[in-house]
C-alpha cells in the first residue's frame, strides 16, 4: 500500500505474482492438457518445458499456441522441435495454432481447444516474465466461455539478466527480462481496463483474478501439502 494507505496498481501486480507464483506445481499426472505459449523468449525451451511434464501421462494434450507474424508454427514443424530437445509424442495428442499475432489471439485459441476437447484442467508454460500476463488474458478468455478449470501457471525460467529476448523489430536477442517487467505491468493495466466499446479489457480483472486463485486452492489437482 501507498503511505495513504491506498491500494496502488503496482501493489496489486505485485499481490497477484505473489499470489500465482504461491500455486506451486500441480500433480502433473492428473492434469489434462499442457499448453506452450511462445512469445519473445525461447520458443524451445517453452516448448521443452510443455513436453517434459507429459513423459508420465499418454493421454494428455498438448496446446502449442501460435508465435507473431515473423514466425509461424506447423504441426511438423512442432513435432520436429519436441523430437530434437528428446522427446517423441503422438501427433494425435498434438494441437498447434500456427501463426498468432498477439497474447489475446493465443489465448482465444487455447481457449477454443479447451472448449472443443472438453479439457478440464491444464498447466500453462509461459517465459516468466510474461507468465502473469499470459495468464491473466487467457483466464479471460475462459471467463468469456463461461469455462473455469484449473489453470496452473508454470514459468519458462530466464537469466534475467542476459539478453535473452527478442527485440521483433530488429529480430535479434538484444532485451534482458529485467529490462521488460515494466512494459508487462504497463500492458496488464492498460488490458484489464474495459474497451472504448464498454467490454471488458483482455486481462481478467485483478479482483477476478483473487476470486479465480481463491477457487484454484480448494481444488485436488494442487499438491497435497498447499493448505485448503
Amino acid at each position: 500500500m501507498s503511505h495513504t494507505g491506498q491500494m496502488t496498481a503496482e501493489s496489486e501486480y505485485f499481490k497477484l505474482a505473489t499470489l500465482m507464483g504461491g500455486i506451486g506445481v500441480a500433480r502433473q499426472e492428473d492434469v489434462r492438457a499442457v499448453i506452450a505459449m511462445p512469445g519473445i523468449g525461447n520458443n524451445n525451451r517453452t516448448l521443452e518445458g510443455a513436453t517434459s511434464a507429459m513423459w508420465n501421462n499418454d493421454d494428455q494434450l498438448l496446446l502449442v499456441a501460435g508465435y507473431h507474424v515473423k514466425g509461424k508454427f506447423s504441426l511438423n514443424g512442432t513435432l520436429d522441435m519436441i523430437y530434437d530437445v528428446g522427446y517423441d509424442i503422438d501427433s494425435e495428442r498434438v494441437r498447434v495454432q500456427g501463426t498468432a499475432k498477439h497474447t489475446g489471439e493465443q489465448a482465444v485459441w487455447v481457449a477454443q481447444q479447451v472448449e472443443e476437447l472438453g479439457i478440464e484442467s491444464a498447466l500453462l508454460h509461459v517465459s516468466d516474465f510474461h507468465l502473469l500476463r499470459n495468464w491473466l488474458t487467457t483466464l479471460e478468455a475462459l471467463r468469456r466461455r463461461n469455462i473455469r478449470i484449473p489453470l496452473v501457471p508454470v514459468p519458462v525460467k530466464h537469466n534475467p539478466f542476459r539478453k535473452e529476448i527478442l527485440d521483433v523489430s530488429t529480430n535479434r536477442r538484444t532485451l534482458r527480462v529485467v529490462d521488460v517487467i515494466d512494459a508487462e505491468i504497463a500492458r496488464i493495466r492498460a488490458y484489464q481496463n474495459p474497451k472504448e466499446d464498454g467490454s471488458p479489457g483482455d486481462c481478467l480483472t485483478t479482483d477476478r483474478a483473487i476470486n479465480y486463485l481463491e477457487w484454484l486452492w480448494q481444488q485436488d489437482i494442487l499438491p497435497l501439502n498447499n493448505p485448503k
